[in-house]
């Protein structure tokens, strides 16, 4: 993701959108260069949708991680669901990192870039690496590994990772308060996150 900016001087949006302004292309095919799949990366269709017969043909061709049973895109922990599903999504609104088929770029984290939140893990999310669908923020789920909503969830017990703006990971408890995890979602929110980086009696 930082490469990303580094070249293009933008954060990838969350998809690149058609001319109808339909969901067209996933940010995870956009970075597809950056992780040492150029060759991929060229092969894929552009002109056509992600789920076009030729591009679904890729799909099983996405490097794999540090543990070579996985794609790099899915979590080893995320065991029971399908291999293919993205274990990695951004939460997309208007304050977060991308509002769809908009790109974001340092100067727009008024809130500091090593203090917003810009992918969460998302166990079981039934999407397709390739896809470009990811967890919106007006309808997600704002408590750690809730069992009755969609929002940002693990196999980790008690816990689940994130990466910030400045590509650090963190663990983000399940007590965490809802209102804090807001403000760590939103770049410009101007909301107080101190406590995330300065717990009185916990550990992230």
């Amino acid at each position: 993701m930082f490469n990303y900016e580094q070249k293009y001087g933008c954060f990838p949006p969350a998809y690149v959108a058609d001319k109808q302004g339909r969901p067209m292309h996933s940010w995870r095919v956009l970075i597809l260069p950056f992780l040492g799949a150029e060759a991929l990366y060229d092969r894929y269709r552009f002109d056509e949708p992600w789920n076009s017969p030729h591009n679904l043909a890729l799909a099983g061709g996405v490097p794999h991680g540090r543990d070579e049973d996985y794609p790099i895109f899915h979590c080893p922990n995320d065991r029971d669901s399908d291999k293919l599903d993205t274990s990695y999504v951004m939460v997309v609104g208007p304050r977060t990192i991308s509002d769809g088929p908009t790109s974001t770029s340092e100067r727009d984290f008024t809130d500091g870039i090593s203090n917003t939140i810009m992918i969460v893990e998302m166990s079981d999310s039934g999407i397709r690496w390739m896809e470009p669908r990811d967890l919106k923020f007006d309808q997600m789920s704002f408590k750690i590994n809730d069992p009755g909503g969609r929002g940002i969830r693990s196999k980790h017990p008690g816990c689940a990772n994130v990466l910030f703006g400045d590509v650090h990971v963190a663990t983000v408890l399940e007590d965490i308060d809802p209102k804090l995890l807001k403000g760590l979602l939103t770049r410009n929110g101007g909301e107080d996150v101190s406590e995330f980086f300065n717990p009185p009696d916990r550990r992230h």
